[in-house]
């Protein structure tokens, strides 16, 4: 039997969330595969939150769609093609919650009245959470052989593992794992 904290919040096939502000451990099966990812809450609430939000899209410009469609490609990941055409590429990473839209310039500029930041500066981090340590080093490496660099050393805190990458386009992606178990003991 494996053990998580009830502050975990579960994104599960049927989409239902829960949410405790008190640690406890409480029995779960093994998960069965990648599509079930937990989120740990540090933030005590006091009154439940009217916004639900359906799914996340991150936009971000790019300047090679044939190459970042590769990218991302040959890290596993891929497209929901009914959202992706020659001027954007929709990169599944969770279906039915999470995207990453991949614009070009060209258009990425029209939704906005700023300039596109370049690669040489930091406009957001993106973490994503995975399974294991060993399917963090594993990203980490597809993305570093396929033409990322390393912008930082990776990180274990015991109970939070995460290495980090610039994809081709210098965005900012970190992956982690997550054990509370160290915390509880």
């Amino acid at each position: 039997m494996i053990y998580r904290p009830s502050s975990a919040i579960q994104l599960n096939s049927n989409r239902k969330t829960t949410l405790s502000s008190r640690i406890a451990l409480r029995p779960i099966q093994p998960r069965p595969a990648i599509s079930q990812v937990y989120y740990f809450s540090t933030f005590p609430t006091t009154k439940t939150s009217e916004m639900n939000v359906k799914s996340i899209f991150v936009n971000l410009p790019v300047k090679d769609l044939k190459k970042t469609r590769a990218f991302w490609t040959n890290l596993g990941f891929s497209f929901q093609d009914q959202f992706s055409d020659d001027k954007a590429l929709c990169l599944v990473l969770q279906e039915g919650l999470m995207y990453s839209m991949l614009i070009t310039h060209e258009m990425f500029s029209s939704f906005t009245d700023r300039p596109i930041a370049d690669s040489s500066t930091t406009q957001v981090l993106t973490a994503l959470a995975v399974d294991s340590k060993e399917q963090v080093d594993q990203i980490v490496k597809l993305a570093l052989e396929n033409g990322a660099t390393r912008y930082r050393p990776s990180v274990d805190h015991g109970w939070m593992y995460y290495d980090s990458f610039a994809d081709l386009d210098g965005h900012q992606w970190e992956i982690m794992f997550t054990d509370p178990t160290p915390l509880t003991s």
